[in-house]
């Protein structure tokens, strides 16, 4: 998303699994279970504009298992 806006900018990430929304341009984030998630940024200016997007992500972690050779 391109946000056309004044400084300072501030980002606002909604990860999907119930948490609450973490500031910063820039995070890092484990999701705890697998499943299907809707991650939702928020990009706010300081006069006041605001750009959302949204993508969706699946978690699926599975447990390596050992292999026979």
């Amino acid at each position: 998303a391109t946000i056309a806006g004044n400084q300072p900018l501030t980002y606002t990430w909604d990860l999907g699994d119930g948490i609450s929304p973490i500031a910063g341009q820039t995070i890092n984030h484990t999701y705890a279970n697998n499943g299907t998630y809707t991650i939702t940024l928020s990009v706010n200016s300081n006069n006041g504009p605001t750009a959302t997007e949204q993508r969706t992500v699946t978690v699926n972690n599975i447990a390596p298992t050992a292999m026979e050779t």
